[in-house]
């Protein structure tokens, strides 16, 4: 372990969940993908640093657009409140998938037991279950089912160069 590793404050984190308080060390932040799971209830927390992103990402349901920046690295999509994105439905997780800023690249996690459908302009349609894909171009997501036809289920993603 590095000088400033051991020299450096913990970071505290809470729970929306279940109101527990965490402490991480640097080290478990570095290794988190902008989030960990609440060792108390396993509740999805987001953490983040902050900093300057090589690209913008716009994603809209319905009316409601969410755009991410150096502000927001990371976002949620899920049935519960505490999500950027809310949708509701039987076969919706309560924090579904999330997408994270790393590297340079916008990448959608699937967190959920149902699975997030991805399709995108190029006409690649990929099947997430548990796993993760790089976001580029534009395209459609589905939590928990097929792309519905329902314009109001669907999520619309655009990646633009900055």
């Amino acid at each position: 372990m590095s000088a400033i590793a051991r020299n450096a404050m913990p970071i505290i984190a809470f729970c929306e969940e279940c109101g527990a308080r965490l402490q991480l060390t640097p080290e478990e932040v570095a290794r988190a993908p902008g989030y960990i799971h609440c060792r108390t209830c396993s509740e999805v927390i987001k953490i983040a640093q902050p900093k300057k992103l090589l690209n913008d990402l716009e994603l809209r349901l319905g009316g409601k657009v969410v755009n991410m920046d150096p502000a927001r690295p990371i976002l949620t999509m899920g049935r519960k409140r505490h999500n950027d994105i809310i949708i509701q439905g039987p076969k919706i997780s309560r924090t579904h998938s999330t997408v994270v800023y790393l590297d340079g690249r916008y990448t959608l996690f699937d967190l959920s037991m149902n699975g997030t459908f991805v399709r995108f302009d190029s006409g690649e349609e990929v099947v997430l279950r548990k796993n993760r894909i790089d976001l580029y171009g534009c395209g459609l997501i589905g939590l928990g089912k097929s792309l519905p036809s329902n314009l109001g289920e669907r999520i619309f993603f655009k990646v633009k160069n900055g």
